[in-house]
């Protein structure tokens, strides 16, 4: 006998796809009013703030923490791959060699995720372990403080002036994509923040099967202990 599965109920259909189609109903009304290259440069900068909101969730729903530094984490970050690509690297303007340009980048982006990565193991360690049993507000001070520290460590090491950052991609490589004039370097910033948020939610889907699998064999193990005890 064949077994069917039985469909998901409509209210968990719409509620899955409700996120994706008030972005679809979004980018029509700014295209419509706008035009493509208001789209265009939308997607761009909200790539990045989704980065940063993704990470800002995690925080909160692993230990539920507004984590007010985080803005200050993502500064950091990027005064790191700055240090790395003008001190080490030497790099004073765009790359034309495309194996020389995916070997920069990659060297990049392992240097900036493993010095944040320290710094983030850090802060938790010294700074917002101590206090998990405080009450609510005392991380919350914290965190703001944290945030504090980390703008004045940038501030004396880099300066309070405004610094320009490396470009790697040149500017001035753009193509036409639906009457919209897009930078390679905006494409590239799209591509890898999504690329990014799919490997992460694959990451979690595939951490989160796993203790579910695991949950569920230690119960059958009580359960089959349980029954040959009795």
């Amino acid at each position: 006998m064949q077994t069917r599965i039985a469909a998901p109920p409509l209210n968990i259909v719409l509620r899955r796809i409700r996120p994706f189609a008030l972005i679809a109903v979004m980018a029509a009304i700014v295209w419509f009013f706008y035009g493509p290259q208001q789209v265009a440069n939308a997607l761009t900068i909200g790539a990045i703030y989704a980065l940063v909101a993704l990470g800002y969730t995690m925080v909160y729903g692993i230990i539920e923490l507004i984590n007010f530094a985080h803005g200050e984490i993502f500064m950091v970050g990027a005064f790191v791959a700055m240090w790395f690509l003008t001190v080490p690297l030497g790099l004073g303007g765009a790359v034309s060699d495309p194996v020389l340009l995916v070997g920069i980048l990659v060297a990049t982006f392992v240097v900036a995720m493993v010095v944040m990565g320290v710094i983030g193991v850090l802060i938790e360690r010294f700074a917002y372990r101590p206090l998990r049993t405080a009450p609510r507000l005392a991380p919350l001070i914290t965190a703001i403080g944290v945030s504090f520290i980390l703008q004045n460590v940038i501030q004396a090491v880099f300066g309070p002036s405004p610094i320009t950052f490396p470009q790697a991609l040149s500017h001035t490589l753009t193509f036409e994509f639906a009457g919209a004039s897009v930078r390679f370097i905006s494409l590239f910033i799209f591509v890898v923040a999504v690329f990014l948020m799919i490997a992460l939610l694959f990451s979690i889907g595939y951490n989160l099967l796993a203790g579910l699998v695991g949950g569920i064999e230690v119960e059958l193990r009580r359960m089959e202990q349980g029954q040959g005890e009795g």
